[in-house]
């Protein structure tokens, strides 16, 4: 047995790793509602401590005081886009809950003028009413803020905290990875070190590359739902940039049903229009994915697909992220080694 173990010393150890990786992964995601707070002050301490680091390096300045400031400046950023954000979004919103009972009256229209005619009974009453009680409903709840005003003292209260640990991870960060790793043998550091460095590699150039692809895909959708002459143009173009994130589905997931609605309520003028926006949409992620992005994950559409399939099946909606991130761990720790 120990001979065999031997001969494929490399497959159990890659084996191990990756349950131990894979475990984890799974309990973080389950634990994430009691440390999001903590997960967060992670991650914008680690997207402002080289900042620290370059200013400790260049001028000297204490790790503690840059770390302060850093936290200050990035979090009256937030407050500054955010408040922005939410009023123009309340705005649009405010706007599409005028605009709702005209399109389902108009689609009512069309589509019971084309049952007349194949003499076919659609039933439309009953359900334009159930879908006009139901969107009104949901957008005077959204409008009203619903839980919102009570969730207003914990969430001041995460953000603190998330504050708090961005200013901790970002002033302490070298000394707490230095701690960490000496709990664990030089074997596993390395290990560890190699895939944390393939890893950081890859998602870091995916997500850059991500983010500048969804910047260009919702300026092309706000400034074309705006010569579209749009009511809500920057609500629905950063939600079509968000869900063009999604493989396959992409923009068009959004904008096209969209069209299809607009022609079969008599706007075909405006469906015409969602349609040009799906194909320039199309046309700029494809142009760009390939050499923004590159191969830093080389994950098959496909594959990415099943992923986010399986970790929304498996987490929920968590799991639109949590499914490629454990996939491109298991591929890294495959690919790497010893």
């Amino acid at each position: 047995m120990k001979e065999f173990y031997l001969r494929n010393k490399i497959f159990f150890d890659k084996a191990l790793l990756l349950l131990g990786v894979v475990a984890l992964c799974f309990a973080a995601v389950f634990a994430m509602s009691f440390v999001a707070p903590f997960v967060a002050g992670l991650v914008i301490g680690l997207i402002l401590s080289p900042l620290a680091s370059f200013f400790q390096r260049k001028w000297r300045i204490p790790r503690g005081v840059s770390a302060a400031v850093l936290v200050l400046v990035f979090l009256g950023a937030i407050a500054a886009i955010g408040t922005i954000a939410v009023n123009r979004l309340l705005e649009e919103i405010g706007k599409l809950m005028q605009y709702v009972p005209q399109y389902i009256a108009s689609l009512r229209q069309n589509v019971e003028q084309a049952a007349t005619s194949l003499g076919l009974d659609m039933g439309f009453e009953d359900i334009s009413a159930r879908v006009l009680a139901f969107s009104g409903d949901f957008l005077q709840n959204l409008m009203a803020g619903g839980d919102f005003l009570r969730a207003i003292p914990s969430t001041i209260f995460r953000i603190i905290l998330a504050m708090l640990s961005a200013f901790f991870f970002i002033k302490d960060g070298p000394l707490i990875k230095e701690r960490l790793a000496s709990l664990f043998p030089a074997q596993i550091r390395n290990q560890g070190h190699k895939v944390g460095t393939g890893l950081g590699r890859a998602l870091g150039g995916w997500l850059r590359g991500q983010l500048i692809i969804m910047s260009i895909i919702g300026a092309i959708c706000i400034v074309g739902l705006f010569i579209l002459r749009s009511p809500y143009a920057i609500f629905a173009g950063l939600g079509i940039a968000v869900f063009d994130i999604i493989p396959i589905l992409g923009a068009g997931g959004i904008l096209i049903p969209w069209a299809i609605i607009s022609f079969v309520s008599g706007n075909t003028g405006f469906g015409a229009g969602l349609l040009v926006i799906s194909v320039l949409c199309f046309i700029a992620r494809q142009t760009l994915e390939p050499r923004i992005v590159g191969k830093r994950i080389g994950l098959h559409p496909i594959v990415l697909l099943m992923a986010i399939y399986l970790g929304i099946t498996a987490l929920g909606p968590i799991g639109i992220l949590a499914g490629p991130f454990i996939v491109l761990v298991i591929k890294i720790i495959l690919e790497t080694k010893q």
